[in-house]
């Protein structure tokens, strides 16, 4: 039981001293919207889609490139 007690006496302590003390965080600003580069991301993907079906519609080997990633 001593030891329960010491325990309780050593956390009030440090609740008085201001330990356990969470201040209230700062509301965060709202990021700047993303919509434009959404927009740019979302027609590079179309573009990269056309030019892969125009390359399989035209019967030639697809080649590795970084952009698609892919091999014959």
């Amino acid at each position: 039981m001593k030891s329960l007690y010491h325990a309780f006496e050593a956390y009030e302590r440090r609740v008085n001293r201001g330990e356990f003390y969470n201040p209230p965080k700062k509301a965060l600003k709202p990021s700047t919207p993303r919509e434009p580069m959404l927009v740019q991301f979302g027609d590079l993907l179309i573009q990269t889609g056309m030019r892969l079906k125009m390359r399989h519609a035209a019967s030639k080997p697809m080649t590795w490139s970084p952009l698609i990633g892919s091999k014959p």
